[in-house]
């Protein structure tokens, strides 16, 4: 029996974490525990949706105050920069 692996993608919706995603949706095994973004928060939304992460942190203060949050049941949605130590120091990731 495999194991699944958590993993926590930080900056899930730039370039580099969408590609990251791609990846992990090709490979068995592995678990997105946690994502984060910073400006593109439907995007970020729309991750949280098809992932279910444990975690989704938005960086942006500012932009993550005048968002509407969805209430997604699997997923836990944080704000701030210190928020990206949490999830990065998780023991689960």
């Amino acid at each position: 029996m495999t194991r699944s692996k958590n993993i926590a993608i930080l900056g899930s919706t730039g370039s580099i974490g969408q590609n990251a995603l791609a990846v992990v949706r090709t490979l068995p095994g592995f678990n997105v525990f946690g994502i984060s973004g910073h400006l593109r928060l439907d995007l970020l939304v729309q991750q949280a949706i098809e992932f279910e992460p444990e975690y989704v942190v938005a960086t942006d203060l500012e932009g993550a105050n005048e968002f509407e949050f969805p209430r997604l049941s699997a997923s836990k949605f944080e704000v701030g920069p210190e928020k990206l130590i949490s999830l990065a120091a998780h023991e689960q990731v």
